[in-house]
């Protein structure tokens, strides 16, 4: 298959016909890419972490099914008062404060309630959208606990009632035989009674001494003496709460509320949630006393990050368009220079169009999508308008000059183009969605950006173009080329090919080797714009409470409170807890990787377990055990809190609590949650021999394009080589400067490809065109006309480019400006190794074809579209 007639035939015939009507083409295509631009704005922000996580994975099924009874990982509300304040808080009437924000949280409001003017709105809106699966707080846990006390002081009195009775019965008989009177009989009665009721008194007064309790003085959530002996350790004094609260209590100065959401609840539902407990917190009637409120935790770190994302959309297309827009000013020597922009612009809108159309959401990849997909589009653009500007200048009408550039341009744009979409379609290999969506909507962008050049912005320089007089232009290329003196590299690596083929070998492999085995971080906090409100808290939780999340285990059995599975429940939690250095001197997580967080052991603490007093236990917390176990006792949850640490350190935690997982027969048991979902992401990521699969997939695409639109493949070599070295040469750079990976950044290799991959085979091209024509030109030389040629118009597109990838470092979201770090530093790698790799390689290969080798090379333009080469002086060998 002839691949530059086919693409010649495709340009010119697009050209001619939109040249017919070129005004009706270009109000065609604008009026769609306005109404894909409108309609694309109806997309949603997409924050889930299946775009990092994937959901595929045995952990993430596991997660689903943990979430969706347990409730995923929660909205924590931290309660923080003064030093040593927590006293302060629970004793007081603080607490009953906290009881209610927890049953306003909950949605747990009588009906009669609802209607009364005194509850307020929120908490309406709470009981309407039931948003949680379980709250728990120090005001749920105490009024749990005291109804758990009166309850078994209840029983001892009813028993003692019972056995006074059956005991007064009993003497009432055994004195009416004896022949005693009435009296004496009652009497008998009585004294049996009153004995019953003294060891009633004394059993009452055992279970009231262990929670402070005098006789009378019954449990409450006012019952200062009852929370003091609850929830502080008297071995460590009053004001340090017991170790094994810590979920609740975390330090001598904070304690906790957990809302643990519904798994079904859409982005907006989240995001209006996450909004109504910041104005409960926030209401008058929740107001403490004695400490503040700070609404945190994941759900209000990824509604955060819906927020960013949704503005990073804005402040991307403006930066977009300013920074572009100068840059084609300045370094694009031609009439009606903002067109590439204006083009690209109704790119984006098609591209965004067509992703609403499918019903996609907003994501970070589609984001970063945006100021690349203008930069390539801007390039495609450019190479066809730099070659009609100059037939226009050179005397010809606008309608034959866009048919000369169609003619002219066509071969090599549409074969960069394909080589850009080979190499983005190694991406669909990635493990993580965000990657794969980053790639396959780019590669819908790049066909869209196609198709819009060819049509409106052949019909727009047919139509309008002209204008400009005729004359040479200066060419800023020419005088950047100066400056960075790379007429003289280029002297120097043509004279020492292999030399200069050897040093960028060993840079290439060493950067290779640095990339494969870089760690790439899926920390979702990277999706946080720094310096927000959420990234801050989270902090502030951790600082507090020593630690920023939980990592759960989901325990599976036929029956759960089994007293074997408990049994290994509270051996695997010691076991693990040991092994994470947390010796429970203190209740805050301040030197071990993990701490207690609320778990089923919690409800029997050390206790000797049968079936009847599980059962009993069970019973006694009520609806506080919702948070633990499943109404129908078939899962159960072990839970630890965890620091907000790098993902290699949390990956360390995950592999600790999976080796330790040993459960009898008949139990499952795994980790999950969004800590253990990130921690498996990374470690995919990280893995270099799927990294060296997908970097070598884009190589072997790039390379099947180059044999293709070449004809051989030694011929298709040195494009191939002198990108892969590139990309190894990029990865080491990023290496030196300590420039961090992460999920976007990490497909650094493939991105390398397909930029450089597009730039070299227009280099490239040209240069065999040159041979074409001209058999007596060495490589040296081919290649220096090849660069006076076109070089001007790469020049142009690649520094545009370059712009548009350096707006995201604007982005006030990590994972887009660590992106925009590896692209910019990608793409100057790609410009200079068209300049300075290319040609070496072609040498060391020995390429020098000529029109006699006939198959495979791009052919001389036909008669009546003549090259740009022709109006190009000879340039002597040295220059």
């Amino acid at each position: 298959m002839n691949f530059d007639a086919g693409f010649r035939k495709i340009a010119t015939s697009s050209a001619r016909l939109v040249l017919r009507k070129p005004l009706a083409v270009i109000v065609a295509v604008g009026l769609l890419a306005v109404a894909a631009t409108l309609f694309a704005l109806r997309i949603d922000a997409d924050t889930g972490v299946e775009s990092i996580t994937g959901d595929s994975s045995d952990a993430y099924v596991a997660t689903q099914k943990w979430a969706k009874q347990f409730g995923g990982d929660p909205i924590v509300v931290l309660v923080k008062g003064q030093k040593d304040g927590l006293p302060r808080i629970v004793l007081g009437p603080d607490l009953a404060i906290l009881g209610g924000l927890e049953g306003c949280l909950s949605g747990n409001i009588p009906p009669a309630a609802r209607v009364q003017a005194d509850t307020p709105q929120v908490c309406k809106r709470l009981a309407e959208l039931k948003p949680a699966v379980a709250v728990y707080g120090p005001g749920t846990f105490v009024t749990t606990a005291a109804a758990s006390v009166n309850e078994g002081i209840g029983k001892i009195l009813a028993k003692a009632k019972k056995t006074g009775d059956e005991a007064a019965a009993a003497a009432r008989e055994i004195a009416r035989r004896q022949g005693k009177t009435i009296e004496e009989q009652e009497a008998a009665a009585k004294a049996a009674q009153d004995l019953a009721d003294l060891q009633a008194t004394r059993d009452a007064l055992i279970l009231g001494q262990e929670y402070g309790l005098g006789l009378g003085n019954l449990p409450s959530i006012d019952n200062a003496a009852f929370v003091a002996q609850l929830i502080f350790d008297p071995e460590k004094g009053s004001k340090e709460p017991k170790s094994r609260f810590q979920y609740l209590f975390p330090s001598s100065e904070s304690a906790l509320i957990q809302m643990r959401l519904r798994p079904d609840l859409t982005p907006a539902e989240r995001a209006e949630t996450v909004d109504l407990v910041k104005r409960a917190v926030a209401n008058g009637k929740f107001q403490l006393s004695n400490g503040a409120y700070t609404v945190t935790g994941a759900p209000v770190v990824m509604t955060g990050s819906q927020d960013a994302i949704e503005r990073a959309v804005v402040v991307l297309l403006i930066g977009a368009l300013i920074v572009m827009a100068l840059v084609l000013l300045v370094v694009f020597p031609a009439e009606l220079r903002l067109l590439p922009l204006a083009l690209a612009l109704m790119t984006a809108g098609l591209t965004y169009g067509l992703l609403a159309l499918t019903g996609s959401r907003l994501g970070v990849g589609a984001v970063a999508v945006l100021p690349v997909l203008v930069g390539l589009s801007v390039d495609y653009s450019i190479q066809f308008h730099a070659r009609a500007d100059k037939a226009m200048r050179g005397g010809a009408a606008p309608d034959a000059a866009v048919r000369h550039a169609a003619g002219s341009g066509g071969p090599p744009v549409l074969a960069a183009a394909l080589a850009t979409v080979a190499a983005l379609l190694a991406l669909a290999l990635s493990p993580v969605p965000l990657v794969r969506g980053f790639g396959l909507l780019l590669v819908a962008g790049v066909a869209i950006a196609i198709a819009v050049v060819l049509t409106a912005g052949f019909a727009t320089l047919g139509w309008a173009g002209g204008a400009g007089g005729k004359g040479e232009r200066r060419q800023p290329a020419m005088r950047v080329a100066a400056l960075l003196r790379l007429r003289r590299s280029f002297a120097a690596v043509t004279r020492q090919p292999a030399r200069a083929l050897a040093v960028a070998t060993v840079l290439a492999v060493c950067g290779w080797a640095a990339a494969l085995f870089s760690p790439v971080s899926t920390d979702v906090t990277q999706l946080v714009p720094r310096g927000s409100q959420a990234a801050k808290d989270i902090k502030l939780l951790q600082e507090t409470t020593g630690a920023a999340g939980t990592i759960d285990v989901l325990v599976r059995a036929k029956n759960v409170t089994d007293p074997k599975v408990i049994e290994w429940m509270r051996d695997y939690q010691t076991r693990v807890l040991a092994e994470a250095g947390y010796k429970g001197e203190s209740p805050r997580c301040e030197r071990a990787k993990l701490c207690p967080a609320l778990s089923l052991t919690d409800v029997f603490e050390n206790q000797k377990l049968t079936k009847q007093r599980i059962r009993a236990l069970l019973a006694t917390v009520g609806d506080f055990s919702r948070g633990v176990v499943s109404p129908g006792r078939k899962m159960a949850t072990i839970a630890f809190g965890v620091r907000l640490e790098s993902l290699d350190d949390q990956a360390e935690v995950i592999s600790m609590l999976r080796d330790e997982l040993d459960p009898p027969p008949g139990v499952q048991a795994d980790v999950v949650g969004l800590t253990a979902l990130a921690a498996d992401a990374s470690s995919s990521l990280g893995n270099p021999l799927r990294r060296l699969a997908i970097s070598g997939a884009a190589l072997l695409l790039f390379l099947l394009v180059a044999f293709a639109v070449t004809g051989r493949l030694r011929r298709a070599l040195p494009p191939v080589v002198s990108v892969a070295l590139a990309a190894g040469v990029s990865s080491l750079l990023l290496w030196v400067l300590r420039i961090d990976l992460n999920p976007m950044s990490a497909a650094l290799s493939v991105f390398v490809i397909a930029i450089a991959g597009e730039f070299t085979l227009l280099i490239y091209l040209q240069y065999l065109r040159n041979h074409a024509r001209d058999a007596a030109l060495g490589i040296a030389d081919a290649y220096r006309v090849a660069y006076r040629t076109i070089g001007p118009a790469v020049f142009a597109s690649g520094v545009t480019a370059l712009a548009g990838f350096a707006v995201l470092a604007i982005s006030d979201i990590g994972m887009l400006r660590g992106f925009a770090l590896v692209a910019v530093i990608d793409l100057a790698v790609a410009l200079a190794g068209t300049v300075l790799l290319l040609p070496a390689v072609t040498l060391i290969v020995e390429i020098a074809p000529t029109a006699a080798d006939g198959v495979g090379l791009p052919a001389p333009e036909p008669a009546g579209e003549q090259s740009d080469l022709e109006s190009v002086p000879d340039l002597p060998a040295t220059s």
